[in-house]
């Protein structure tokens, strides 16, 4: 967190109550929320933060690579998620769930035979059906 914080104040960034209400947020959950999601969770927290602040905060964070807006999944919400670290992300089509993967498979020897010098960025999403939902 010191480290968003100092990167904000490095290019004259401000960080609100608002928007450092919303990082710690994220940062605090797994479950990858929407912005109602949040706007609900932060609501009795924070009088003055209205669901419009919420949208418009979380701009400003992803453009700011401070969070990850993850792309509208079936319910065609944008989810949001804390960890910038570089992760996958798999999407359950029944219940609409979002998981990180913290250890994806290995890149083959042919992709990495490929000319790319570095990976600075993965964005691998995954769709299938998750443990809760499987019925064999």
């Amino acid at each position: 967190m010191e480290n968003m914080i100092t990167k904000l104040k490095k290019n004259n960034k401000r960080l609100t109550k608002q928007r450092l209400a919303i990082l710690n947020y994220l940062q605090g959950v797994t479950t990858h929320p929407s912005a109602d999601r949040i706007y609900k969770d932060l609501k009795g927290k924070i009088a003055s933060i209205s669901l419009a602040t919420v949208y418009r905060n979380l701009k400003y964070l992803a453009e700011n690579n401070l969070i990850l807006q993850l792309e509208a999944t079936e319910k065609k919400k944008a989810r949001f998620d804390g960890n910038i670290n570089m992760h996958w992300h798999f999407f359950c089509t029944d219940c609409h769930s979002i998981y990180d993967i913290w250890d994806p498979p290995k890149m083959s020897d042919e992709v990495k035979s490929y000319n790319i010098a570095q990976i600075k960025k993965i964005d691998c999403k995954l769709y299938g059906i998750c443990k809760k939902c499987h019925r064999p």
